[in-house]
């Protein structure tokens, strides 16, 4: 990633290479300047991620956390 931000790698992430997770991808360094991260490895193995940006401090865990969404439904089947 060159001159980047760090919440749009995890978004891309997300959408392209884990889009069937039942874990959402988050952002919570609160890093919001631009950035630039070398990432080298399989990007849909997220232990290889790990190793990789490891070096610049960053780390994906599992944990629980609240967050906001917005839930879309079928207007058929009610809410």
């Amino acid at each position: 990633m060159t001159n980047g931000k760090l919440i749009n790698f995890v978004s891309n992430l997300q959408y392209y290479m884990f889009p069937n997770s039942k874990y959402p991808l988050i952002d919570l360094t609160g890093y919001t300047e631009k950035a630039d991260m070398e990432v080298n490895c399989d990007l849909s193995d997220i232990d290889e991620i790990n190793k990789e940006i490891e070096r610049y401090g960053l780390k994906f865990i599992l944990r629980d956390e609240w967050i906001d969404m917005v839930i879309v439904t079928d207007v058929k089947k009610g809410s």
